[in-house]
């Protein structure tokens, strides 16, 4: 498996070298490079606009630091960040406009980079972008993401990371030689993990993958207690409802029975969250009759607050 990943990691490297040269040939004419500020950037035809145009930065020739990237460049919007225009740079944290859709491979080897801003017009994150990156413990994946492309994060300092539910696909070894990285958060559904039927991140295999407890039917289905071989853990995802004990999304009467029922065994709580809604008295330990009477009054108006941190 090692062996193969070094023949990939090899063919992308060759590519970076050919890079220009297959650009300039097969996608767009002659390849023209401009200059501008700390940028070298060349055009590409805006898809389904015809005789619009984005810029596509291809070399970063600033000192490094904290930057933050145009949004234009020639009057252009800044819509792609390719393949090592950042490469080895001693940046130190870099702020991506909004408008670009594309980072492939743009930072690979920046050791110092520690932080990172990304638009939420993002859609993709190709192979080897934020590669060997290890000062970078954590980053913020926007919603609309869809792909993390293979070894996207190869070697990256990562200590956790939350996906957002957009994400529909994770290259393999997306995350293959992140040694710090302990927790990985999912929001949404499980993603499809590889090509051709290979399904390994290359997480740690002492990392954790969390799933939302509302989705545990997709993710741990008869009780799994694994998923592409790391182990998975249920989170609570939802945000406290008082008074919804038996979390069908509304307070009424049945809240108070539920309750009830539970406390002469004849139910069980759906989740951590329903016991957490069912508290309303405040306090600790477990809800109580107290809690059931207090959401009745409530509802004859009574009391007037159900949130416990909300009354004096």
């Amino acid at each position: 498996m090692r062996r193969r990943l070094l023949s990939i990691l090899l063919v992308l490297c060759l590519g970076l070298v050919a890079l220009p040269i297959a650009i300039g040939a097969e996608n767009y004419g002659v390849l023209a490079l401009e200059t501008e500020g700390d940028y070298e950037y060349r055009t590409s035809p805006l898809s389904g606009s015809p005789g619009a145009f984005y810029a596509v930065i291809d070399t970063y020739l600033g000192g490094g630091g904290d930057i933050v990237i145009p949004d234009t460049l020639g009057g252009y919007p800044v819509g792609t960040i390719t393949l090592g225009a950042f490469m080895g740079s001693n940046i130190t944290g870099v702020v991506i406009p909004e408008g670009v859709t594309n980072i492939d491979g743009a930072f690979v080897g920046c050791g110092d980079l520690e932080s990172v801003t990304l638009p939420k017009t993002l859609t993709n994150i190709g192979s080897l972008t934020f590669a060997e990156c290890t000062s970078l413990k954590t980053i913020e994946l926007p919603d609309g993401l869809k792909s993390i492309r293979d070894t996207a994060f190869l070697g990256a300092g990562l200590t956790d990371i939350t996906i957002p539910p957009s994400v529909t696909s994770i290259g393999w070894y997306a995350f293959f030689d992140c040694h710090d990285l302990t927790s990985i958060y999912f929001e949404g559904a499980p993603p499809k993990v590889g090509d051709d039927g290979y399904e390994d991140m290359g997480a740690p295999d002492d990392c954790v993958v969390y799933y939302p407890q509302r989705l545990k039917d997709l993710w741990a289905p008869s009780g799994e207690t694994t998923w592409k071989g790391l182990a998975i853990e249920g989170y609570s995802d939802v945000s406290t409802v008082w008074g919804d004990a038996n979390e069908d999304g509304a307070v009424n009467a049945g809240d108070a029975a539920f309750i009830l029922r539970v406390l002469v065994r004849l139910d069980t709580w759906k989740s951590s969250q329903g016991k957490t809604n069912a508290k309303v008295t405040g306090g600790s330990g477990d809800p109580s009759a107290a809690d059931a009477a207090f959401i009745l009054r409530f509802l004859v108006r009574l009391e007037a607050e159900l949130d416990p941190n909300k009354r004096s």
